[in-house]
């Protein structure tokens, strides 16, 4: 048989191919995971045989109008209509031609237990998971004991509507083993989204701003911004896909030399004198969690760049180690030395408060005509800038134990102090003036703007 049928790409090289047990399905509104599951479910009922689904949602009154809807009209949409019977009492998705079906189910109407009275499931999918418990999950996952002939598979599909939920915790925050798929998606990875339905989801989350980094920016959903320390970042103004690596200009890097959850640095250009873009981020894991492996990615991925090379980052790399006669940025020297690099390092650390209140600055107003763009790779200085807290000192940094080597570790915070170094660096005029306030032009004559970027 051949199929032609539209599918979004993330659908197509990753949800549709995987046999993982776990798919966990992380997406903004309009991202198209929903229609993504349907797809994935309908091709598995028209090519493969024994299968009977159970798609769940947590109350079954939402069920006719939700999921049943969304794969009656992917049927269709995908030209299978006269192999499929749809009943209504109860519901109930049945192939025609070789006995697959898919069962609906409300959990909270019917609880965990009755599941058990339910044989032979070879799939479930569980919409709007933000609403289940893990102790109903573990029930589903026993189910699929009974699956025969097909890969047994559970998708948990949801909206990140409160950084509290189980699936953070259990999927998130810690890695997860190789039975786990996890997919996240924004509205920009959905190809066949209309203009009047991305006009509706702006429209929704205009003025709410939980809404706004749930929905459209696919973060965890807090009740306010404050208590973080980035409040002013805004990932629908400051992350573009626009942001690319441009091979005629020089490249910045900066560097953390925390080695754990993974050795850090950050890639970016000048657009022009006051537009910085962070393009790549390089973060190797353990094993591989050294400068010399962060070196390595760089020249991997990087070969042919000889449009001039730039060092900033942790002035705690100045200091030679116990363990090594040179210090952090010498191995980086040696390392790209094919590069030429120069570097540019303060001898002390920018202050935590005040660094964040000029970031924040830049992010809100602009300070001193300063642009910052992100593309969507950095996404572990995304996600830095979106769950970052404070207090009065500065940045918290909870911590967490290293499973492999038992070392204790900072969870977050190393991309985003790679991007304080490069701020009040390369912005080291801009930085300068805003310790001391504006209160003075901030140029002397004929001072050359350019020379503060050392270029």
């Amino acid at each position: 048989m051949s199929l032609n049928i539209k599918v979004n790409q993330w659908v197509a090289d990753k949800l549709i191919p995987s046999q993982h047990r776990y798919i966990i399905l992380k997406g903004g509104g309009g991202s198209g995971k929903s229609i993504g599951v349907a797809q994935k479910i309908v091709l598995r009922m028209v090519t493969e045989r024994n299968h009977r689904f159970l798609v769940i949602r947590q109350t079954a009154t939402t069920l006719a109008e939700s999921v049943f809807r969304t794969l009656k009209d992917t049927i269709t949409d995908m030209g299978f209509a006269s192999l499929f019977e749809f009943r209504t009492q109860p519901l109930k998705i049945i192939n025609k031609y070789n006995g697959n079906e898919v069962l609906f189910y409300g959990m909270s109407d019917n609880g965990a237990e009755k599941i058990k009275s339910i044989k032979g499931i070879s799939g479930v999918w569980y919409e709007e998971a933000s609403e289940s418990t893990k102790e109903e999950v573990l029930q589903l996952d026993l189910r699929l004991r009974d699956a025969t002939g097909n890969y047994p598979q559970i998708i948990l599909s949801f909206n990140p509507t409160s950084e509290t939920l189980w699936l953070k915790e259990e999927f998130f925050d810690k890695d997860v083993d190789e039975d786990t798929l996890v997919i996240e998606s924004t509205f920009r990875d959905n190809a066949f989204l209309t203009k009047e339905y991305k006009k509706a989801l702006m429209g929704r989350i205009k003025n709410d701003a939980k809404a706004k980094q749930v929905y459209l920016e696919n973060k965890w959903g807090t009740e306010s911004q404050e208590g973080r320390f980035y409040k002013k970042f805004d990932e629908f103004k400051h992350v573009s896909k626009k942001v690319k690596y441009d091979p005629d200009k020089a490249i910045y890097m900066s560097w953390d030399f925390n080695f754990l959850p993974h050795s850090t640095t950050l890639l970016f250009q000048l657009h022009d004198d006051t537009t910085i873009h962070f393009f790549d981020e390089i973060a190797m894991k353990y094993p591989n969690n050294s400068i010399k492996s962060n070196c390595q990615e760089f020249k991997r991925r990087y070969p042919h760049h000889h449009s001039g090379l730039y060092v900033t980052g942790d002035p705690a790399g100045k200091a030679n180690s116990a363990a090594n006669s040179v210090n952090d940025y010498k191995i980086i020297e040696q390392e790209l030395t094919d590069y030429s690099p120069e570097f540019y390092v303060d001898g002390g650390h920018p202050p935590q408060k005040q660094r964040g209140q000029f970031i924040n600055d830049i992010f809100e107003n602009n300070f001193e005509d300063i642009t910052v763009l992100i593309s969507p790779d950095c996404k572990i200085l995304i996600n830095d800038f979106s769950y970052q807290k404070e207090d009065i000192k500065g940045k918290v940094k909870p911590k967490a134990k290293d499973k492999v080597t038992g070392s204790v570790y900072e969870k977050l915070g190393h991309a985003s102090d790679c991007f304080d170094y490069a701020m009040c660096k390369v912005f080291e005029v801009e930085w300068k003036i805003f310790q001391r306030g504006k209160t003075v032009l901030p140029y002397v004559i004929g001072y050359n703007k350019r020379s503060s970027r050392y270029l």
